[in-house]
């Protein structure tokens, strides 16, 4: 299993390597706010990474705000 974040996502996306997750892990897992992130109109690779991430997204309700991190990192670590 491996939780995706946004950086190393849209960085797999930029190389043309996001299958390389689907032949390393068996299960992936992106929080709702890194997919949004990620997925949001006019960010880069922005296309690509909804059609890639389209059936992987796991929603994680959090209320961590005051650890000082963004969203899609608290998702993240919760798994």
């Amino acid at each position: 299993m491996i939780i995706g974040d946004s950086s190393a996502l849209i960085a797999l996306s930029v190389v043309n390597k996001l299958e390389l997750l689907e032949q390393l892990y068996e299960n992936l897992f992106v929080p709702q706010a890194v997919y949004d992130e990620v997925t949001l109109i006019g960010r880069p690779q922005s296309d690509k990474l909804k059609r890639f991430l389209q059936s992987r997204v796991k929603v994680v309700d959090l209320n961590l705000t005051k650890l000082g991190l963004e969203l899609g990192e608290l998702e993240a670590i919760t798994f």
